[in-house]
């Protein structure tokens, strides 16, 4: 194609627009798995470590003033198992933050590699 032949659009005003085709899948980002795992991991690690702390602390000021030993212990444990969950959980996060950025590298690489194979017969003079 002749750089002579091709015209670009003329808007109202006599400017000249230039057509950028961008392909709607290009950077588009569906709902998946991943993203839910991310969420669910990073969300709840945060909660499970913020909330397993708060349950700890507040058992062992409620030590002193409460009699009944069951209920200190059973919070106390809800809370360390919590605490504990947090890493577990903030891992699983992580884990799908690096698949969601593999697949969207994948996805430029292949629109890339579609762009490149769209413009290598094109003569530009």
């Amino acid at each position: 194609m002749l750089k002579s032949d091709f015209s670009f659009p003329v808007n109202q005003s006599g400017l000249r627009l230039v057509e950028r085709h961008i392909d709607i899948d290009q950077f588009s980002e569906h709902w998946t798995i991943w993203h839910s795992g991310a969420i669910l991991g990073l969300v709840g690690g945060f909660l499970a470590g913020v909330g397993g702390l708060i349950l700890c602390a507040a058992t062992y000021f409620a030590a002193a003033s409460v009699s009944e030993a069951n209920v200190v212990t059973d919070a106390n444990l809800i809370g360390t198992c919590l605490t504990i969950s947090t890493i577990p959980l903030l891992m699983v996060g992580a884990h799908c933050l690096d698949k969601i950025d593999e697949s969207v590298k994948k996805k430029e690489l292949a629109y890339k590699e579609k762009k490149r194979a769209r413009f290598a017969n094109v003569d530009l003079y």
